[in-house]
């Protein structure tokens, strides 16, 4: 599979959280667990995932992934700002973290859309609202200098190296 993967996820997304742990019967040692609404989260995802994937082996090859979180606006906010909101002018600044919510979505995906999750060469996450809820996530293999094959089709053969220089 060499051309991109996308798909949505609906639904408010999820922020991952650390196990959470407790007791056991005899007072002794500590069980460790995953929250119930992190695990229904992450096998949501994975489900998807496969669906897309149509049977195709996770991908071994370094990887682009994207993710855009989508959060509803308040509904106690003015029609003005609600717009501002949608037109993308106005961010989702607050809780939760964005390393938290992507985080959940790497493990979802690990072996499931690529093998390991430290496949990972670029990563690009945002939070923004809009309407309806929902997660939206690309994975795109790449090939040489970050360039994925379809940034090298839309480039034409007289672009080189469109990739962005980080340092």
């Amino acid at each position: 599979m060499t051309d991109a993967i996308a798909f949505s996820v609906p639904g408010k997304p999820v922020v991952w959280q650390r196990a959470g742990g407790n007791f056991g019967k005899d007072g002794h040692g500590i069980r460790r667990f995953t929250p119930h609404k992190v695990r229904a989260a992450e096998k949501a995802i994975a489900t998807i995932a496969k669906a897309v994937m149509a049977g195709a082996p996770p991908l071994s090859c370094p990887l682009r992934l994207m993710m855009v979180f989508v959060y509803e606006m308040p509904a106690s906010w003015p029609r003005r700002t609600r717009e501002a909101g949608a037109s993308g002018t106005i961010y989702h600044t607050g809780t939760p973290d964005i390393d938290n919510l992507s985080k959940l979505v790497q493990d979802a995906l690990n072996r499931v859309a690529y093998q390991d999750d430290s496949q990972i060469a670029e990563l690009i996450v945002r939070k923004r609202y809009g309407s309806p809820a929902r997660t939206d996530i690309t994975i795109s293999p790449l090939t040489s200098a970050g360039v994925t094959p379809a940034d090298k089709r839309r480039a034409g053969p007289e672009t080189v190296d469109i990739a962005p220089r980080l340092l």
